[in-house]
This record gives structure tokens, sequence and C-alpha cells, in this order.
């Protein structure tokens, strides 16, 4: 027998949003990572790039840890405030802190929050609750006006 409708559409919008949401949940959990587990390290600096304009500049920072750390000593990049910037500029060293044997989960001192990712998502969420609430409430209005009146029962 096939599932109703309304459990169809149930599980449709119980799998977008854990679509949704396993991102944001993915990040939270390497965050908690690396504040738990993390161990402070040195990273060597091999680029920056000044992006933006005049009135709202991006700083971003390329770097690698060294062969300890990450074997393949792959490049990351990160946007950061302007006196990390400079800072790792001159030393062409900066700040990090990372995974014991997972170099992808760190996170550079002075980095930058990037929260389009977490605003999306939770716009998602918001239209998502939203229509989940006007399905519930067209359904409850529909069933409270389907009722059959009661018979009259008077002489």
């Amino acid at each position: 027998m096939a599932p109703s409708r309304p459990r169809r559409l149930a599980f449709l919008l119980l799998l977008v949003l854990a679509l949704v949401n396993a991102p944001v949940l993915m990040s939270l959990a390497t965050q908690a990572s690396v504040a738990a587990r993390g161990t402070e390290v040195t990273a060597e600096v091999v680029g920056g790039r000044l992006l933006g304009g005049e009135a709202d500049p991006e700083y971003w920072l390329y770097y690698r840890f060294d062969e300890e750390v990450d074997e393949e000593r792959e490049a990351f990049g990160t946007e950061v405030d302007r006196a990390t910037y400079a800072r790792a500029r001159e030393t062409r060293e900066v700040a990090a802190r990372v995974v014991p044997g997972d170099a992808v989960a760190h996170e550079v001192e002075g980095a930058q929050p990037q929260r389009l990712g977490l605003w999306t998502t939770l716009g998602i969420d918001a239209v998502v609750l939203l229509a989940v609430a006007l399905w519930w409430l067209r359904r409850r209005a529909a069933a409270g006006g389907a009722a059959d009146p009661l018979p009259h029962s008077g002489p």
C-alpha cells in the first residue's frame, strides 16, 4: 500500500530540513572538535589578497601547515581581520588551532566568521516552518467546517 499524501509530504519536508541543516551541523561539530581537541600550530602563509573596495575591504590569507600536521601540505584560505593580515604578510606565518590528524578541522587566529550559510539555512527553515503552519491551519479550518450539523431535536 502506498503512503498517504500527507505522509509523503512530511517525509519530503523532513528530508529537505535534514539536507539543508547538515552543513551547519557539520560546521558546529568541527568547531566543537577544534575547541576540545585542537592544538596550537603555526602555518606558513603562501599568499594574501585584498578584495572589495576601500569602504569594505576583505583581507584573505592563503596558508599551509607543516608536513607533521598535513602530509599533503594542502593550501587553505580564509578571511581574516586587518591586524592578522598585516602581521601575517610581514612574518609569513599565522597562528592556528588544528585537530591532530585532521588538518581540514582547523581555525585560524583572527579569522572572520562567514555567516551567509547560516542565514540561508535559517531562512529556509523559517519558510518550511511557515509552510507547515499554513498547512496545519488550513487543515484545521477545513476539518472544523466539514462537521455535520447536529440534528434538530425540538418539538
